[in-house]
């Protein structure tokens, strides 16, 4: 430790004598100092860097940086779903099926009138069935090759009129379902030659004076029950007739397929007027059938819209039989109608295959299904109604038959045979 402080104190004290210089004509050199002091000379200054923009520019964004694993990791790797065994039980007898029952959704009363609906699916029958009382089936003869399905109609006397689709003429039955012959139809006076093969009529319609309104290709006829012409006129209104009812005040009234709408006539043929609907912005949807009342009410099946609309004799809309969705009448798919003389109203439903009776006030009686007589179901496709008893033509099965009824009391009091003006 001395030597190291004798050491620096002599360095010291050389550092600070004065150097020796030598004198003239001296030959020796001049001394260096061991140690030196210099000042320092100043440093060169470089100007200040410009600051970096603490903003960016408007659009620019920096780029995040992806997040990087680092070297060497493995993630985790996710669980394993444990599969459970399917539990099944073990074998037993059998369950008793138990049959189906179909309970409808209540619905909201809705208005009688209301925007044409799209065609609804069938719906279940509700209440039990009525067979009625099966009196007589009868084949009714063939019709050569045409595939249409003749009218039926019932006289004041019981009379049973079916239409020979095959050629202009009729058929006539007792009302115990004895054949009575045939007739043919009288051509019109001075009219048009008929086709080499001119179809029989489809639709007919009895007054209340017994005649017979018949309607064909060239126009309507009035016939007396043995077939003698009574009157005629051309096939203007009534062309394309598919339903034709005769109202207690000789009223004509026919349902025009090719329009879908319900021409008033006199009993002479002069048109009192043509409805398209209830109202003039709801026209009907398929209207398919007509028929009066004792008291004059005009029925109107409308077959796409599933209802039954009520006029008065003059045309003004009274109310309607509303089927499901819009309504709460047991209606489906009307395609005849007949008026009972106790103010009963029987509707043959095309889908439903069933021929069902309603009171005045649209209420769902009884209903007739069958029986088929024959090795097809039961189709029913037109119909024709007398006190107590009622008419089917079974169109799958070539038949006709008859029903027996009770009837809701004694008959409706007639509207007064005042021809309309």
């Amino acid at each position: 430790m001395r030597r190291y402080l004798v050491a620096w104190l002599l360095l010291l004290l050389a550092a600070c004598s004065p150097p020796r210089v030598a004198g003239p004509g001296s030959t020796q050199p001049t001394e260096t100092p061991f140690l030196r002091i210099v000042a320092p000379t100043p440093a060169f200054a470089a100007p200040p860097l410009a600051a970096p923009p603490t903003t960016s520019p408007p659009d620019y964004t920096p780029p995040t940086p992806a997040p990087t694993a680092p070297l060497g990791y493995v993630p985790p790797a996710a669980p394993t779903a444990v599969l459970q065994p399917t539990y099944l039980p073990p074998p037993g007898p059998s369950a008793t099926l138990l049959p189906l029952t179909h309970t409808p959704a209540p619905q909201r009363p809705t208005p009688a009138i209301a925007t044409p609906y799209p065609l609804p699916p069938t719906p279940t029958l509700a209440p039990p069935a009525s067979p009625g009382r099966l009196l007589f089936s009868v084949p009714w003869p063939d019709t050569g090759p045409t595939a249409d399905t003749p009218g039926i109609a019932v006289g004041r006397d019981g009379t049973l009129f079916v239409t020979d689709v095959a050629q202009p003429g009729m058929y006539r039955y007792r009302a115990d379902g004895q054949p009575l012959g045939h007739w043919d139809i009288p051509p019109l006076p001075n009219g048009p030659p008929p086709p080499s093969q001119s179809p029989g009529p489809r639709t007919l319609a009895v007054a209340g004076d017994g005649s017979l309104y018949v309607p064909l290709w060239d126009g309507m006829r009035r016939l007396t029950p043995d077939g003698r012409l009574l009157g005629a006129w051309p096939a203007s209104p009534p062309d394309g007739a598919l339903s034709l009812a005769v109202g207690p005040d000789t009223t004509v009234y026919a349902v025009n397929s090719q329009r879908s709408q319900v021409s008033r006539l006199t009993a002479d043929g002069a048109p009192l007027g043509a409805w398209n609907g209830p109202r003039p912005d709801e026209p009907f949807r398929a209207a398919s059938a007509v028929a009066v009342g004792p008291d004059g009410t005009v029925y109107v099946a409308d077959w796409g819209a599933s209802r039954i609309h009520l006029f008065a004799p003059d045309g003004r809309f009274l109310s309607a039989w509303v089927g499901p969705p819009n309504g709460q009448a047991d209606i489906y798919t009307p395609v005849a109608l007949a008026a009972a003389p106790d103010g009963s109203v029987f509707v043959l439903e095309g889908r439903r295959r069933r021929v069902a009776r309603f009171d005045p006030a649209g209420r769902l009686i009884e209903w007739w299904d069958g029986p088929a007589d024959g090795d097809r179901p039961f189709s029913p496709y037109a119909l024709a109604v007398t006190e107590g008893r009622i008419y089917i033509v079974d169109a799958a099965n070539q038949r006709v038959q008859a029903y027996g009824y009770t009837p809701l009391g004694p008959p409706v009091p007639t509207l007064a045979a005042t021809p309309p003006r």
